[in-house]
């Protein structure tokens, strides 16, 4: 099996790392053409602490015309970009597998990407912190989840079992989603609640739990479900918050990829998350004063710290 992963991010890099030590497989990472020197190696260090490194193999294009599934690890702002970037160049039997945060309209992928190669949502809750280029720490332990982000009947006929053995021994706990949307909606609200305000307050995800944070939760929380029920997701409030505390204490100690982000001075993906919010609320006619609160201070924020840095 051939896989291409495109990102050299700290998903990207532990994808690359997992699926590396599979000898079975090709695997080569596509980075940024930003990027002019690209080191010989990567490094990983480990859950348990073992520190490792992996050869880099640097896709070329023919390993994109024969890769059997090419693997986007982007931030959401660039992702149809890339995809439709690469599309001329990739053979129709590949398949697409779409890897990001927050929510991004697949409509505008390209008319030859849509209607004839199986394209995939990747949920992941893995967390990966990037420490320096090409290196790593897995931070936490998550699952992942795969589905098909088109209805097509002719798509859905190709085989994904294979693909998701390979994902299953690569970091375990990977599971097919026929519903991939509402998986996304659900993923999406426990960015909106903790990304922002961590960011915000400079904090680690578990801080979220204090209880001043409480109620702003709760009504970016209503406000996201009450978007979703427009589009046709129906998601309980209940066990949105739920969900949102669990992934807090999970990761008590990590530090959310907004803020992270934030603090190195990058663009982060408000758009596609509390903004994303905002413009679907506009859409469908549902207040969303919280999440386009949100939204705003962190617009203001980022926008303030890159021309800071700038000047």
């Amino acid at each position: 099996m051939n896989i291409v992963i495109v990102g050299q991010g700290a998903i990207g890099l532990l994808w690359y790392s997992k699926l590396s030590q599979n000898k079975a497989l090709h695997v080569r990472l596509k980075c940024s053409d930003k990027i002019k020197d690209i080191p010989k190696t990567m490094s990983i260090k480990e859950l348990s602490g073992q520190q490792h490194s992996h050869d880099m193999h640097v896709a070329s294009a023919d390993d994109l015309l024969h890769a059997d599934h090419i693997l986007f690890c982007l931030k959401a702002y660039d992702l149809i970009g890339a995809i439709n970037s690469i599309a001329p160049y990739i053979s129709k039997k590949t398949s697409i597998i779409m890897c990001h945060n927050g929510m991004v309209d697949i409509t505008k992928l390209s008319k030859n990407i849509q209607t004839t190669q199986p394209v995939f949502n990747m949920l992941i809750t893995h967390a990966s912190k990037r420490e320096q280029a090409f290196a790593i720490t897995h931070t936490g332990r998550g699952k992942t989840e795969l589905g098909f982000a088109f209805s097509n009947e002719k798509i859905h006929s190709q085989p994904y079992a294979e693909l998701l053995t390979v994902l299953e021994q690569a970091l375990g706990n990977a599971s097919w989603q026929d519903d991939i949307v509402e998986k996304q909606w659900r993923k999406l609200a426990i960015n909106c609640a903790i990304n922002p305000l961590t960011t915000l307050h400079n904090i680690d995800n578990g801080e979220v739990l204090a209880d001043k944070y409480h109620q702003i939760i709760t009504l970016v929380l209503q406000e996201l479900a009450a978007v979703a029920h427009q589009r046709g997701v129906n998601l309980e409030l209940a066990q949105l918050k739920e969900n949102v505390l669990t992934v807090a204490r999970q990761t008590a100690k990590n530090s959310s990829s907004m803020r992270c982000d934030y603090l190195a001075k990058r663009k982060t993906e408000i758009d596609n998350i509390n903004g994303f919010i905002h413009y679907q609320g506009l859409k469908h006619h549902v207040a969303t004063p919280e999440n386009t609160k949100l939204w705003q201070q962190i617009t203001q924020l980022t926008d303030y710290a890159v021309n800071k840095l700038q000047s």
